[in-house]
């Protein structure tokens, strides 16, 4: 009974310490972490680290594939033997792979995901750069703003549509430019 007692006790004590360290009666701002932001960084380490999600990110898979392969293939070469059949038709007592083909297949996996990155870095290079490219040739030039208001057809029967007028007031507008570039030419 006495022991029972005192683990209650114990018990009691921690669930109060615990719950007390863990209320905040002021928050401290600095003691907060931020969100993480890799904009200040340079482009080679935001590669890099694009690279190292990649990588990992797919090894799961290129494992598995790798391994289902690797068991497919020793399936083959013992004559479909069903002992070697790879894992969702592997019965009871399966042979299992050796310690090198399992290596073997850890490394081929290893090698699919880094390649994996590599062509995911090579992609995003050459997207970046097509990028930029495309920025370079964009030239500025004013905006053109042409405003008219929407006026109902059946309010003026007898003017022409909204669309020939707009027309109109663009070809117009061509036209003074035109004579006014005209004009600029000729003074020199």
């Amino acid at each position: 009974m006495k022991k029972h007692l005192s683990f209650f006790i114990l018990l009691l004590v921690m669930i109060i310490t615990q719950t007390k360290a863990q209320t905040f009666d002021t928050i401290n701002p600095a003691a907060t972490p931020g969100a993480f932001d890799m904009s200040a960084s340079p482009q080679w380490a935001r590669d890099l680290r694009r690279g190292s999600i990649v990588a990992f990110g797919s090894f799961p898979f290129t494992f598995f594939f790798t391994t289902f392969f690797m068991d497919t293939s020793r399936l083959i070469t013992h004559d479909f033997d069903q002992r070697y059949a790879p894992w969702p038709f592997k019965p009871a007592g399966a042979i299992d792979m050796t310690r090198d083909q399992q290596l073997m297949s850890i490394g081929i996996a290893a090698a699919s995901s880094i390649a994996i990155a590599l062509i995911d870095h090579f992609i995003v290079r050459h997207n970046r750069s097509r990028q930029s490219q495309d920025i370079r040739i964009i030239e500025p030039a004013p905006p053109m703003i042409i405003r008219t208001p929407i006026v109902p057809v059946e309010l003026y029967p007898d003017e022409p549509p909204l669309h020939e007028t707009i027309n109109e007031s663009i070809d117009e507008a061509i036209e003074i430019i035109e004579q006014e570039t005209e004009i600029i030419e000729s003074d020199d």
